[in-house]
C-alpha cells in the first residue's frame, strides 16, 4: 500500500474514532444509529506523488469501513492549496489533509483556516538533505551536474522543493541535471548503494538520515551532508472554524489526538511512520510563517534526472 492509502485508511481510523464510535476500534460490534453522519475529507493532489490509483482503491476500503460502524465517509481530491481552501470556506469537504508548506501558502489566502492537528513523526520540523561519499570532492551541488542522483521510492513534497531550490540558487536548471538514478524502495538500500559506490548523491528526508545513521553508524561515517534544507512545517489537518458543530469538531479533534492510544491506531501509525498526532502551537505558527521566506509562493517541483 502506497503512502496516499494509508494516508487515508488513518484518516478513516481516526474520523471514525472521532465522532465518538470507539467500540469498532476496540473490536466490538458498533451501535447501530439511525442517523448516519457524513463527513468529507479533502486530500491534496500532491499526496499521491504521480500515484492517480491510490483514491479509487482507497474509497471501496473508506466505505466497507464506513458501512461497518455507521459513517458515511468520501474521500475528495482537491488539486491544490487554492482548491482545498476554497472547498473547506465553501463546506464541501470538513477537513483536509495537506503538507506544512502548502498550508502556509493557502493560510496567506485564506486565513480563517486553521489546524486542527498535526502529524508527528520525531519532529514537527521537517528537513531534506543532500549526500554524497565522504571521500567525494564535491563542495556544492554545482559539481554534480550530470552525476546519478539516488531517490528514494517514498519520496516527501519537502524533499523536491528543497533540491530545486538548491538549484534554481545556484543558477542552474533543474530539468535534466541528474542522470536518472536508482530509485530504491527503502532508504536503508539507497544509503548502502550509495557507501558502496552505486550512485554519487542522494535526496532523502533527515529523519530517515538519522535513522540510518543509528542503525548502521559505520557506514552513515562513510557519507556526509552536501546540502541541508531549511525547516519545513509538518503535514497538518485543516478546517475551518464554525462549519462543524463544536461537539462534533471536539469529538473529531480528540480521535485525532488519542488515535495512538489505540492498539489499532498505534498499528496505523506505525505503518504510516509516525508516532502521534499533536496539538497546534505557536512554534508551529512561527514555522508556516518562517517557509514563506524562502518559499514564498508555490514552487513547482520539477523533474530532476534526465530520462
Amino acid at each position: 500500500m502506497r503512502k496516499a492509502s494509508r494516508l487515508l485508511l488513518l484518516s478513516l481510523l481516526i474520523v471514525c474514532s472521532g465522532f465518538g464510535i470507539h467500540s469498532w476500534l476496540e473490536g466490538s460490534e458498533p451501535k447501530s444509529d439511525p442517523a448516519i453522519p457524513q463527513l468529507r475529507i479533502g486530500l491534496i493532489k500532491s499526496l499521491f506523488a504521480g500515484n492517480a490509483t491510490s483514491l479509487s482503491a482507497a474509497q471501496p476500503v473508506g466505505e466497507m469501513l464506513g458501512a461497518q460502524i455507521g459513517v458515511r465517509l468520501e474521500f475528495v481530491v482537491c488539486e491544490d492549496h487554492v482548491d482545498m481552501a476554497k472547498k473547506l470556506q465553501k463546506g464541501e469537504v470538513q477537513l483536509g489533509v495537506i503538507h506544512g508548506i502548502e498550508y502556509a501558502w493557502a493560510k496567506m489566502a485564506a486565513p480563517d483556516l486553521q489546524p486542527l492537528g498535526l502529524a508527528l513523526n520525531q519532529n514537527i520540523k521537517l528537513k531534506a538533505v543532500l549526500l554524497v561519499r565522504n571521500d567525494d570532492s564535491a563542495g556544492s551541488v554545482a559539481d554534480l551536474c550530470g552525476c546519478e542522483l539516488l531517490q528514494p521510492k517514498k519520496s516527501y513534497l519537502h524533499n523536491g522543493l528543497f533540491l530545486n531550490k538548491l538549484l534554481l540558487d545556484a543558477g542552474k536548471t533543474p530539468v535534466g541535471y541528474f542522470k536518472q538514478g536508482k530509485i530504491c524502495h527503502s532508504t536503508d538500500t539507497m544509503l548502502d548503494n550509495l557507501v558502496d559506490g552505486v550512485g554519487r548523491s542522494a535526496l532523502l528526508d533527515s529523519a530517515a538520515w538519522a535513522v540510518y545513521q543509528d542503525r548502521k553508524p559505520g557506514r552513515a561515517n562513510k557519507l556526509r551532508v552536501l546540502a541541508e534544507s531549511c525547516d519545513f512545517p509538518t503535514a497538518a489537518i485543516l478546517y475551518k472554524p464554525g462549519m462543524m458543530d463544536a461537539n462534533q469538531e471536539k469529538s473529531v479533534r480528540q480521535g485525532f489526538l488519542s488515535i495512538h492510544e489505540k492498539p489499532m491506531g498505534q498499528q496505523m501509525l506505525l505503518f504510516w511512520r509516525l508516532q502521534r498526532f499533536v496539538p497546534v502551537t505557536e512554534e508551529y505558527n512561527q514555522l508556516c510563517k518562517d517557509i514563506l521566506k524562502d518559499y514564498p509562493q508555490p514552487m513547482q517541483v520539477l523533474e530532476c534526472t534526465a530520462k
